[in-house]
């Protein structure tokens, strides 16, 4: 799929996607997958948010109301324990739920690597299903 292509689809779901977020050498030197999940999933997988920022959550309900892009949500992870080590994207997955958007592409973080990545049929299985025990 061209970058322009893949950029028209991305801005086709309910989760507008920054143009920066998914341009191709955005991600130079780093190994990962987009995938698409829901809200509960991501946060499932993402450490406790104990305290919201109230302010934060207002700023992007206005902008996700009204169709603003905003950058794709992150889970960065160990492949070899298969355990979620940080995350991005907590309050932007709240009011997502909050406002019915059943799909958030997700950026799994898999590690830097100096050329092309060469997973397993497995390796894509786990990333895709988002097969990870989740950051305490």
């Amino acid at each position: 799929m061209k970058y322009t292509d893949y950029y028209k689809y991305l801005n086709e779901l309910d989760y507008k996607v920054e143009p920066y977020a998914v341009h191709p050498n955005g991600l130079v030197g780093w190994k990962g997958k987009i995938v698409y999940t829901t809200p509960d999933k991501f946060l499932s997988l993402a450490k406790k948010l104990e305290h919201p920022s109230k302010t934060s959550l207002a700023y992007l309900k206005d902008k996700m109301s009204n169709e603003k892009p905003l950058p794709y949500l992150m889970l960065w992870v160990d492949m070899n324990n298969k355990k979620v080590t940080g995350h991005e994207g907590r309050h932007r997955a709240m009011i997502a739920k909050e406002l019915g958007i059943e799909k958030l592409p997700v950026f799994v973080f898999t590690g830097e690597y100096t050329r092309t990545p060469k997973w397993t049929t497995q390796d894509h299985d786990v990333v895709d299903n988002l097969k990870f025990s989740p950051e305490l």
